[in-house]
């Protein structure tokens, strides 16, 4: 499963402070982007490392047989 990795996430907001380079209050935004994990973009991880193109891994999530529940697994 994964989750929204913009900045206004509690989750998102935690790990770019462990950075060392603080967010302003209310901030949502870096440099007009709302999101702080992407693929590509290289040029700005390098400048800024409150972006990362590490994803998000959650917890494994059990799904009940009988729930008629399904998931779609991309590669």
């Amino acid at each position: 499963m994964t989750e929204d990795h913009k900045i206004a996430n509690y989750s998102e907001r935690l790990r770019i402070e462990g950075t060392g380079e603080p967010l302003k209050e209310g901030e949502t935004r870096l440099y007009g982007i709302n999101l702080a994990r992407m693929l590509g973009d290289k040029f700005l991880k390098q400048q800024d490392s409150r972006f990362s193109s590490e994803p998000y891994i959650s917890e494994p999530v059990h799904i009940h047989q009988a729930s008629k529940a399904f998931v779609v697994l991309a590669r």
